[in-house]
């Protein structure tokens, strides 16, 4: 076994050359950006900027507007499940809400009976596609 030093400076190489490696890619993924920019330019074509692809974005999403979407969009990012108490947390923050616990339960309860969630444990987790 590994003593905690040497694991430690393993670990610290690793992250060093993988570090290095995603600047090499970024390295190639910006001069790619600017041969296509400089290609457009010459073209005469416009491409959005980064701030304008930003605006777009956000114009195209849907905040939820009900717990039960909002527990499904929590649910969504967490494979593995969520325990009611952190799934409310996340309701509140994305509806800017204090809904209370007993609000939740009965919307978990639906979506269990539409087939969209089950229960593992005490985790609430979203049923696969």
């Amino acid at each position: 076994m590994a003593s905690l030093n040497e694991f430690l400076a393993s670990r610290h190489r690793a992250l060093l050359r993988a570090r290095a490696e995603r600047q090499r890619e970024l390295a190639s993924i910006e001069e790619e950006i600017r041969q296509i920019e400089k290609a457009a330019q010459a073209a005469e074509i416009v491409i959005p900027d980064e701030k304008e692809m930003f605006r777009e974005k956000i114009a195209r999403v849907r905040l939820p507007t009900t717990i039960k979407e909002a527990a499904i969009e929590a649910l969504t990012d967490e494979p593995l499940g969520m325990t009611a108490n952190a799934i409310l947390k996340v309701v509140n923050e994305k509806l800017g809400t204090d809904y209370p616990r007993s609000s939740l339960s009965p919307q978990l309860s639906r979506l269990k009976g539409e087939g969209v969630v089950y229960r593992e444990d005490d985790r609430w987790v979203l049923v696969p596609k």
